[in-house]
């Protein structure tokens, strides 16, 4: 049963790293951008329901699902970070930020010839 798991996963993390590959210059300016605002709005300690005005909030909404559609992620696996953020897509994009930052050296590796998934 575990060893499965961790099959799984290692295939999510290669799907992970296959999509970055493949548009690693799109991805890139996308999640810059997306962090920029984060930083600029002050949101790093903050959860869904601390956000004061409706523009936060729509950041973050329309920021999610452009992660998650740059990342080519299945609707299981956003299904699961839904399950995992409790719902709140603040803590989900967090998340997702969080994903592309380990996923990115791991790809820019493979783009390198120096990794194969």
């Amino acid at each position: 049963m575990e060893l499965s798991a961790i099959i799984e996963v290692t295939g999510d993390i290669k799907e992970l790293v296959v999509s970055i590959c493949a548009s690693l210059t799109s991805i890139s300016t996308t999640y810059y951008v997306i962090h920029k605002q984060y930083i600029s709005r002050q949101m790093a300690q903050k959860k869904m329901a601390q956000l004061d005005n409706e523009e936060d909030k729509n950041f973050v909404r329309d920021s999610v699902i452009e992660l998650h559609e740059k990342l080519n992620l299945s609707p299981r696996q956003v299904m699961s970070l839904t399950k995992i953020s409790k719902g709140d897509q603040l803590v989900e994009l967090k998340m997702l930020m969080a994903m592309y930052r380990r996923a990115k050296p791991i790809a820019d590796l493979q783009m390198e010839n120096k990794a194969r998934l």
